[in-house]
């Protein structure tokens, strides 16, 4: 099966707009959450299978700060890191 991985990872905002999720599997819930104490970051429901991008903001839509971020496919053991960097 394919692996969901994230790119690019440190992910450097003066070097990139957005952080790309590839091989999301179709039907499934990607969440992020914040280094600290796991706060919830972000979520998406339901995906198609393609390409999620994510801007590196929060639910209000301010920019999250340098630190290392985990995301998870919900329910599932798949699940990885990003380094984010102001």
């Amino acid at each position: 099966p394919m692996t969901t991985f994230a790119y690019p990872n440190p992910f450097v905002k003066s070097e990139s707009s957005s952080i790309v999720f590839s091989n999301v599997p179709p039907g499934s819930t990607l969440i992020i959450y914040g280094p600290f104490e796991g706060g919830f970051i972000a979520r998406w429901e339901n995906n198609s299978g393609n390409d999620i991008i994510w801007d590196g903001t929060n639910p209000a839509g301010v920019a999250v700060a340098s630190g290392i971020y985990l995301w998870q496919i919900e329910g599932t053991s798949t699940k990885g890191k990003i380094i984010i960097v102001n």
